[in-house]
C-alpha cells in the first residue's frame, strides 16, 4: 500500500484524484481517495476474489470499485451506498 504501486494520474477530462493520502485507518493500511480513479500498476488479474474494506465520510454518497479499466469512460464499476439500507435499489 504505497504510492509507487498505484497510478494516480490526471484523467483526460482534466479531473484528478485530488489529495490522495496513504496511511493507516482503524489499524489497517489504507488510502484516502476523495475522488477520481486509483489504479494498481502492472495488475494482471484474471480469475479470483477481491476483498476490500471501505469507509466513507459521514454523509458520503457513493463508493465504487472499478474493474477492467480501459479508460474513465470504459470500465465496470460496483457502487456502494453507505448508510442507505432497506431500499429496493
Amino acid at each position: 500500500m504505497s504510492p509507487q504501486r498505484f497510478d494516480t494520474g490526471t484523467s483526460k477530462t482534466g479531473s484528478s484524484a485530488g489529495a490522495i493520502q496513504f496511511g493507516e485507518f482503524l489499524g489497517s493500511r489504507a488510502v484516502y481517495l476523495p475522488s477520481g480513479l486509483l489504479t494498481v500498476k502492472g495488475a494482471n488479474f484474471r480469475d479470483g476474489a477481491v476483498e476490500a474494506d471501505v469507509a466513507s465520510k459521514p454523509g458520503g454518497l457513493f463508493i465504487g470499485i472499478a474493474f477492467r479499466i480501459e479508460s474513465e469512460a470504459n470500465l465496470e464499476m460496483i457502487y456502494l451506498r453507505p448508510g442507505v439500507q432497506g431500499l429496493p435499489e
